[in-house]
């Protein structure tokens, strides 16, 4: 196992890199009610790189990475506007925009036969599989994102509060926020590129998720309970595989992101009764 560790080592931190700086972006996102319109991106992104891979036949793996980027900048784009002029609630609109998104993908599959391995490569991801330009792109875009995290914390936080209190509608002229969804668009992207669409929205909406039931709220234990959870989670999920045998990467780390919530979930709510 620890010669399969010293193999694995750089996918192993890669993908715990990514999924920290997913975790956090999670966070304000989810506050933001932005998850279904997160799905719907992540699934813009995946389609983006089969639609590249299918029509566009170059050696360079990180011309799918610009197409994916691409398509989810549109249904990101196009998404916002839809949503401001029908009168259905946003997240039907973000289902619907899914949907169409993922039989995109199924009618391409029918044209290119070949690029179903790739599709269910992007879908579950395999992180034994990452080649290196994967994990370069992968690593600078949530090495940077974590940086600008740290930078616009106190802010971003705050348009958070905003954001989830009265509406996001006069946000998007804010520099600040078009930075926040600017970057969290390239994390997403660059996260289903290289580890997947399943743990891409895992380490977005697992771990806030399940620490929302937390009966006493604090924002920056919040943070750094997300973080860790996914980073450990990809850790012990790799590790597991490699113990186990004959198990997919990703969907065994996505059980672990939720054991470790619900663990670390029982433990802060266990401390706030005993300090009563």
């Amino acid at each position: 196992m620890m010669e399969s560790l010293a193999i694995f080592g750089w996918a192993i931190a890669v993908g715990a890199l990514v999924a920290i700086s997913l975790s956090v972006y999670g966070v304000l996102l989810a506050t933001r009610d932005s998850s279904l319109q997160s799905m719907a991106i992540s699934q813009g992104a995946q389609l983006g790189v089969l639609v590249t891979l299918g029509f566009i036949h170059f050696d360079n793996k990180l011309l799918p990475f610009f197409g994916g980027l691409f398509v989810a900048w549109l249904v990101f784009e196009t998404s916002n506007r839809v949503t401001k002029k029908v009168r259905a609630s946003k997240n039907t609109v973000f289902i619907v925009f899914f949907l169409a998104l993922l039989a995109g993908s199924y009618c391409l599959i029918s044209i290119f036969p070949m690029l179903d391995s790739h599709h269910s490569q992007a879908f579950f991801g395999d992180l034994v599989y990452l080649s290196g330009q994967e994990m370069v792109v992968a690593a600078i875009v949530s090495f940077l994102s974590l940086i600008i995290f740290l930078i616009n914390f106190k802010n971003w936080c705050r348009s958070s509060f905003v954001t989830s209190t009265f509406g996001k509608d006069g946000l998007f002229a804010s520099k600040r926020e078009k930075l926040f969804l600017g970057f969290s668009l390239l994390l997403v992207v660059a996260s289903v590129f290289s580890v997947g669409l399943l743990l891409t929205l895992s380490a977005l909406f697992v771990p806030t998720m399940v620490l929302s039931f937390v009966k006493v709220a604090n924002l920056k234990r919040h943070f750094v309970a997300c973080a860790l959870i996914a980073g450990a989670g990809v850790v012990l999920g790799f590790g597991l595989t490699l113990k186990l045998g004959d198990y997919p990467t990703v969907p065994v780390i996505v059980l672990v992101f939720l054991v470790l919530s619900l663990i670390i979930l029982g433990l802060f709510n266990w401390r706030v009764r005993v300090n009563r």
